[in-house]
């Protein structure tokens, strides 16, 4: 039968190239052979592990295998995990044994860990050593009080991981870091921020084995070669070398009391102890010789010539030198005597400052009867009542004459009242003398006066005087000075009119300040001394060339212009 085609009957594309009898995709619209050049490659072909998509769905390798039947697919396939697929014995859900290879698929081999540490046991290979016990491991703290090697390193309660052979401080051993084997006690000290010795101090670098660090890696040793040099040494102020390494050399404040051994030029007696030093005052109770003048608990503090109580001396304020027992009281408030009360009978006429109206002369108290000598003796205001008539009486000639070179012996400042001589400054800044006429004294002899400022602002001198020669400026002088909180004395020699002191400094007096207050000065001499006295205390004493043994007996006050000052002068006594 012949057939016709008709032209309304489509052509067919059925081109297939490699003839696996499936058409190309690619050259027919209706083909589904995504490789016409591959027979392996067709859409009813078993897509295997190579990489390319044999049942052309256009998916790659989208079935995984199993080629060992253990139910885990090829760790070569997609979503395979199986690391031997050949094997059935090994795969994921295999268990780790000792046999050289990775059962379990986890890459590792022969990481047996039953107990879960992160550590295979020592049979495997591995280094946990109770594979059965999780606090058991390399990893773990050593309990240095169960018994049990806790970190595996072999020792039950012995901890040194670093194997210096010091056990860690951590098992009561001395080793601060057990993971440094570079650290133990005793190792080389070396400036790395570390201790590397062990001893609790960073960087303690001590090359010369003096117990310092050295001061180049922070220590305080500035010479880390010499052991006989460091902070505690004793410096040698002979060798040129800072000994103690405190900055200086050949400069010794050991103790840093701010004054250098004696050795070194200093007045530090012992300069271990900053409590004692040439500069310090004594101070009691501490058995120390604190002024270094050779005597423990000598304390004077106040340089009155009497110790603290506390000394065992009978000073009650030896910050006060006008307080202590040898001094009298003037009901000012103050225990000067140290007796307990205020009071006391200072000119020794029976009657005490508080019912004496002149504590300062035996003369003069309340009770006495009254005598022709100018004098208020009874103490009822009023002198030389009911006695008739009475002429003024001074002991010896005084002379009111002017010839002395740069002294000022004006007459015309000079009152003689009542048996007292007082004397008025004008302000010319001159001493001021009176002088016993034509009665040289010489030794033995005593020259004393009462003293009695009774007015002035200023602080002139005033006192007694021994002139050489009648008058003039030259001789011995004891004179007192008065301001706001206490009285000074001062002892010397006048030449040609100008103080020189004998003693070298002014003296802190054991006398009273104020107007009013009569003071006893005295200059005496025994034959070999020159002794003065303050109220019947003696302050000083030297011995003197025989040229300067005697003299005139004179009464003396320095007259500034600032001073307005105005003294007396009563019961003046001579004798030699």
């Amino acid at each position: 039968m012949l057939l016709l085609l008709t032209a309304c009957e489509p052509a067919v594309c059925r081109i297939d190239q490699d003839g696996d009898g499936f058409v190309s995709a690619a050259e027919c619209p209706s083909g589904d052979d995504c490789d016409d050049a591959n027979p392996n490659i067709r859409p009813d072909a078993d897509e295997v592990c190579n990489g390319v998509d044999d049942d052309c769905d256009g998916w790659t390798d989208d079935v995984v295998v199993d080629f060992d039947g253990d139910g885990y697919f090829a760790a070569s396939c997609p979503g395979g995990n199986d690391c031997d697929d050949l094997d059935p014995d090994v795969n994921p859900g295999a268990t780790e044994i000792c046999n050289g290879r990775d059962d379990d698929c986890d890459l590792r081999t022969d990481d047996v860990d039953e107990d879960g540490d992160g550590h295979s046991p020592r049979a495997c290979g591995g280094n946990d050593c109770d594979d059965t016990d999780p606090e058991r491991s390399p990893d773990a703290v050593e309990d240095c009080f169960d018994g049990y090697d806790n970190d595996c390193d072999n020792s039950a309660d012995f901890e040194d991981h670093d194997g210096d052979g010091f056990t860690s401080d951590d098992c009561g051993g001395e080793d601060c870091d057990d993971d440094d084997a570079l650290v133990y006690p005793g190792a080389p000290e070396s400036c790395d921020g570390t201790d590397g010795d062990c001893d609790g101090v960073v960087d303690n670098v001590d090359e010369d084995g003096d117990g310092y660090g050295a001061e180049w890696c922070g220590g305080p040793d500035c010479d880390d070669t010499d052991p006989a040099v460091h902070p505690d040494a004793i410096d040698d102020c002979t060798d040129g070398i800072d000994n103690d390494c405190d900055g200086y050399t050949d400069i010794r404040d050991t103790d840093g009391d701010g004054d250098q051994h004696v050795d070194c030029g200093g007045s530090d007696c012992n300069d271990l102890e900053a409590k004692i030093s040439g500069k310090l005052d004594e101070r009691c109770g501490d058995g120390l010789d604190n002024d270094c003048n050779g005597e423990k608990d000598d304390a004077d503090l106040d340089r009155d010539g009497v110790l603290d109580e506390a000394c065992g001396g009978t000073d009650c304020d030896d910050e006060d030198e006008q307080v202590h027992e040898r001094l009298r009281d003037y009901c000012d408030g103050v225990d000067r005597s140290c007796d307990g009360d205020d009071s006391d009978d200072r000119d020794g006429d029976g009657q005490s400052c508080s019912s004496d109206c002149n504590d300062g002369l035996q003369l003069v108290y309340s009770g006495r009867s009254e005598a022709c000598d100018g004098l208020d003796n009874d103490c009822d205001g009023t002198a030389d009542e009911g006695v008739g008539t009475c002429a003024q009486r001074l002991p010896g000639g005084m002379d009111f004459s002017d010839s002395g070179s740069g002294w000022d012996l004006d007459g015309s400042t000079w009152v003689i009242a009542d048996e007292s001589i007082v004397g008025t400054g004008t302000g010319t800044g001159n001493w001021r003398v009176s002088a016993y006429d034509s009665w040289q004294v010489s030794p033995p002899f005593e020259f004393e006066v009462d003293v009695t400022r009774i007015g002035g602002t200023g602080d002139a001198d005033i006192g007694i005087y021994l002139s050489r020669n009648g008058g003039n400026a030259n001789g011995y002088y004891l004179v007192i000075n008065h301001d706001s909180t206490k009285v000074e004395y001062d002892i010397g020699r006048l030449v040609s009119g100008s103080p020189t002191s004998e003693t070298g400094e002014a003296y802190t007096a054991v006398i009273m300040p104020g107007n009013d207050l009569p003071n006893r000065l005295r200059i005496a001499h025994t034959g070999y001394e020159m002794q003065f006295y303050i109220n019947d205390q003696k302050v000083r004493g030297f011995p003197v060339s025989s040229d300067l043994e005697k003299g005139y007996p004179a009464l003396v006050f320095e007259d500034h212009a600032s001073d307005t000052v105005k003294v007396r002068f009563d019961n003046v006594y001579v004798e030699d």
